[in-house]
């Protein structure tokens, strides 16, 4: 049985949308269907009686209950799309009077244009994690992942027996975070951990609690959950409440891999302010206008370059570990394309990829503005997820397999510069500021072989990109 994917009537009370109503999406569910026996023809394991392309039996039309925790861009959109579903959504935010009840969420210009307008009504608005998680099921962190450590400490008290506790964007170490707050519990408590491969959609709040618009739906998600065999359960959940299908991805470390923000946010930042003094504000009308349609050849050199260093990092892990399953680490360029599929309209280079993704369309050069112009955002994730969440990790991994990544500690050491804090010191990572980072031996890893234990697992294949 394929999932059958359904919408909820809109509530008398909500803002009114033409044309809706609770009705079955059997066409899309029978597209999600050929499209994941497409993607099972291409799978080398052999698993013709254990397909993980998507959970296929009849979904459950009973709401769940969710809190998303965040207030930025995806924790917006993913409370309008997910309240919108039918599920009760509770929102744990640091700046709950600002948000509305009904969050709207615009779909024109996307690949969700014929939806048509969301709304999403929200059950709970809250500060306080005892509220935002009474009897939730499902908790998805929706913050930068340097944000990770300091919300799992803080929710781990209030999180029930049997929930699953997931994030949007599973790199940065989220399990090993996830391992540290909740311990033992884990398996007393029977709780299950999972982290996205990629981001449901690009998105941008364009009315802080009110309005938000989606501009990149993807295709699939592609999940990580442990314990592994829980993946079922987790796709089954996650394909009701976004209604899009999941893919399992075979580990964590794979998340903590993904050729993604980590290496397109600093080679592209790069590309643009190379040159920036730290002090002298820019003209807005000298840089681009967006950060990936108008990619140029030095900054999409710059990400090829540390893509490269992560690829060199896989090849030695699998090397060393013949049974740890990296496939789906791959090059950035083919990533992009996988993902995004048909929005991208031209493959013939990384700068290409990059300029005609629809997915990537009308994303704003992130500034921050000063007396006389702009200047880098160096407050931003771009510089404290992207470095001590994603290239220190890259670089205290590297150290633990004897490699040289020459690029990663150009771009660490260049945006460092900016943050007042010094991540490497003497070329050598400087253990002093580790525990801001999201590396293996902030965890307590100080081998790679530690590094590795949780994601070397056998019980079943997995699809690959």
């Amino acid at each position: 049985m394929v999932p059958c994917l359904f919408t909820s009537h809109l509530p008398s009370d909500r803002s009114p949308r033409t044309g809706r109503g609770s009705a079955c999406i059997c066409k899309q569910a029978a597209s999600m269907a050929q499209g994941a026996a497409k993607q099972n023809s291409k799978i080398q394991n052999k698993q013709k009686d254990s397909d993980k392309m998507v959970h296929r039996r009849e979904l459950s039309r009973e709401p769940i209950n969710v809190c998303i925790v965040g207030g930025g861009n995806l924790a917006h959109t993913s409370a309008g799309v997910l309240a919108e579903n039918g599920h009760n959504v509770n929102v744990l935010t640091r700046r709950p009077n600002e948000w509305n009840k009904v969050i709207e969420v615009d779909t024109k210009g996307s690949s969700w244009e014929a939806k048509g307008t969301l709304y999403g009504r929200l059950s709970v608005i809250t500060d306080l994690p005892s509220e935002a998680l009474y009897r939730v099921k499902v908790v998805i962190l929706a913050t930068p992942s340097h944000i990770y450590p300091e919300m799992l400490e803080k929710i781990a008290p209030y999180v029930e027996e049997g929930a699953f506790i997931g994030c949007i964007y599973g790199a940065g170490g989220f399990q090993w975070a996830c391992e540290k707050y909740l311990g033992s519990r884990i398996q007393q408590q029977n709780l299950t951990l999972f982290g996205m491969f990629n981001v449901p959609f690009i998105c941008k709040v364009t009315r802080y609690g009110e309005v938000t618009r989606v501009v990149g739906p993807k295709k699939n998600l592609y999940i990580a959950s442990y314990p592994i065999k829980k993946f079922d359960e987790i796709a089954e959940l996650l394909v009701r409440l976004y209604t899009i299908p999941c893919v399992q991805i075979p580990n964590f470390l794979t998340l903590t891999l993904s050729p993604s923000n980590q290496i397109i946010h600093p080679g592209r930042y790069y590309g643009i302010f190379k040159d920036w003094d730290g002090k002298t504000p820019y003209n807005p009308e000298d840089l681009p206008k967006t950060l990936y349609e108008d990619m140029d050849d030095f900054s999409a050199n710059e990400m090829q370059l540390l893509d490269n260093e992560l690829q060199s990092i896989k090849k030695a892990l699998v090397k060393r570990f013949p049974a740890l399953d990296l496939d789906n680490v791959i090059p950035l360029g083919e990533r992009v394309i996988k993902q995004y599929g048909s929005d991208v309209s031209d493959t013939s280079s990384l700068k290409q990829i990059f300029r005609t993704n629809l997915g990537y369309a009308t994303v704003p050069v992130p500034v921050q503005k000063v007396p006389g112009g702009v200047q880098p955002a160096v407050k931003s994730r771009l510089f404290w997820e992207d470095v001590p969440y994603g290239l220190c990790i890259l670089r205290n991994m590297a150290d633990m397999l004897d490699l040289q990544v020459p690029n990663v500690n150009k771009q660490i050491e260049w945006h460092q510069k900016f943050m007042g804090v010094q991540f490497l010191k003497d070329g050598k990572l400087n253990m002093e500021v580790m525990n801001t980072t999201g590396t293996p031996i902030r965890y307590g890893m100080n081998t790679i072989e530690e590094v590795i234990k949780t994601s070397i697992d056998n019980e079943a294949p997995t699809a690959k990109l």
